[in-house]
């Protein structure tokens, strides 16, 4: 029951999507939460008492959760001397580099700076000790000192370091670390000039200022926005320019210079620029699901690609925006754009474009997906079913018949600018390669790895079968120990590194799962051996 509380304690402490990314506690007191009271649960805990200054400073025990109504800690007091009672105090030194029971625990307090300071509060009652049969044994068995143990203590204090936990393999890939290994991804091996500035003194001015000025010449087709002068008292939102160069599909679309203009949406103000922001995009597992799906029952898989995606939603917003570096109006110099339609960068442009499609899908008898709300179906005539998967601008349709694609196709490009790569051949990093007649569908991440290869130097590494040899032991033992070797660690791109590994873990290789789950554990403190 205690570590059910505790559990439910710290899910009201954590911030949920379903509520804009802010916490359950924070919806219902209004007060934003506060972190700096918890503490890993099982912990030994140490409450101060004042007994006397012959008596012992503190009693020993277990940390169990956190009490309904007053501050503190619920603790739970192992000392032999006394009858087995709950604690309630305010006072305490937790000791979270060890749990109960292991060998280093008293060793390790001497350097363990996390107390909860305050003023004294304890409140105690007995425990109902209904099986002491089970709960001796624990206390026999251990091998902590059983003397009372005071907090002070002479003795040289050592460097306490972090305690080793391993995450729960399925807990490693939630939304957020996939998004970041994603961004990692992107960016590996990049070379892109990082501003307008940069573009024009760069060998390839030429082709960025066409890039640039095709985007421009789409923003104003789209009537994205207009010049007015800034209103008194209202600070206008930056923009930049995003420079990338495309990978093409082989094949299919050629490598190409793409410029974006990106609004610099940190500086908007909630509640006042943007409201809500949240917008979901297809689960991996999804995509995974549709391609089994498309190779079982033999059916035609072709994608598509929304143009300038984001600026088909509309604002709910007045949202006055800089004029981008490079294309400013003559005569105009000191006006700013009132933006009439979303812009990349904006907060709630991704939930605005979602909203136009999803608006759109429905009107055309589409069915959204109750467990993946980036996956619309409708029954067609003859029974069978056609799918469309979206993330973000990227669709994959799916269907038995290729008129029925075709068809869906123009009723899209009716509504927005779309370019029609074809027959699926890459998807998110992910490669897709389909012998029909042998009813095959492989998927392969393979340039990606080459290029994360060539960005790490260890494209001339001795490959190895498996992820990670039973001989390698990393622990604790394995932690940074000099000074010199934390300088070190911090040039290596450590956090980089298992970013990416964990995109691909994702995606393609699930055998990478435990050891990309315990590489990432060190991700704060990374030693030579990780």
């Amino acid at each position: 029951a205690e570590a059910v509380n505790a559990a439910a304690y710290l899910v009201n402490m954590s911030p949920s999507t379903a509520i804009d990314l802010k916490t359950p506690q924070e919806v219902w007191s209004g007060k934003p939460s506060d972190y700096s009271g918890l503490r890993i649960f099982g912990c030994p805990a140490y409450a101060h008492v004042n007994d006397g200054k012959l008596e012992p400073r503190a009693m020993k025990c277990i940390f169990l959760g956190y009490p309904t109504g007053v501050k503190g800690y619920r603790l739970w007091c192992t000392e032999n001397n006394r009858t087995k009672k709950i604690v309630i105090s305010r006072d305490v030194t937790f000791n979270e580099s060890a749990m109960f029971g292991q060998k280093e625990e008293v060793e390790n307090l001497a350097g363990n700076k996390s107390t909860n300071k305050g003023v004294h509060q304890k409140v105690e009652f007995e425990v109902e000790d209904s099986n002491k049969e089970n709960l001796n044994p624990v206390e026999q068995s251990s091998n902590v000192q059983e003397e009372p143990q005071s907090i002070a203590t002479r003795r040289t204090r050592r460097e306490i370091r972090k305690p080793t936990r391993y995450a729960d393999v399925t807990n490693v890939v939630d939304t957020n670390s996939v998004a970041y290994a994603l961004l990692v991804g992107e960016n590996l091996d990049s070379d892109e000039p990082k501003s307008y500035k940069e573009a024009i003194q760069s060998k390839e001015a030429s082709k960025w200022l066409i890039a640039m000025d095709e985007e421009m010449q789409s923003l104003k087709k789209n009537q994205t926005w207009e010049l007015v002068p800034l209103p008194r008292g209202v600070k206008p939102v930056g923009c930049k320019w995003v420079l990338k160069r495309k990978e093409g599909i082989p094949g299919v679309e050629p490598s190409r210079f793409k410029a974006r203009l990106v609004a610099k949406g940190f500086s908007q103000k909630e509640g006042i620029d943007y409201h809500e922001v949240f917008s979901p995009v297809v689960k991996h597992k999804t995509i995974r699901v549709l391609l089994a799906m498309v190779s079982a029952l033999d059916m035609k898989l072709e994608q598509l690609n929304v143009k300038i995606a984001f600026l088909h939603g509309n604002l709910e917003e007045q949202v006055y925006m800089s004029q981008p570096d490079g294309f400013l109006e003559v005569g105009k110099k000191n006006h700013v754009c009132l933006l009439k339609k979303s812009l990349y960068g904006l907060k709630q442009s991704p939930r605005q474009w979602y909203k136009r499609f999803d608006a759109f899908m429905i009107s055309y008898n589409f069915v959204r997906n109750e467990f993946d709300n980036c996956v619309y179906s409708r029954k067609l005539s003859d029974g069978s079913y056609i799918y469309l998967l979206l993330y973000v601008d990227d669709m994959l349709i799916a269907a038995k018949s290729k008129t029925d694609i075709d068809a869906l196709k123009a009723m899209l490009s009716s509504e927005f600018e779309m370019k029609d790569l074809g027959t699926a051949k890459k998807i998110l990093g992910m490669e897709i390669w389909r012998d029909r007649n042998a009813g095959l569908l492989y998927v392969s991440q393979k340039k990606y790895i080459e290029k994360l290869l060539q960005s790490f130097q260890m494209e001339n590494s001795k490959p190895v079968s498996t992820p990670l040899a039973t001989h390698f032991k990393l622990d604790a033992s394995t932690l940074p120990s000099t000074n010199e070797e934390k300088e070190y660690m911090n040039t290596v791109p450590y956090s980089s590194a298992v970013g990416s590994l964990m995109y691909v873990m994702v995606c393609t290789r699930p055998d990478l799962a435990y050891a990309v789950s315990v590489v990432s554990t060190f991700m704060s403190n990374p030693g030579k051996a990780h």
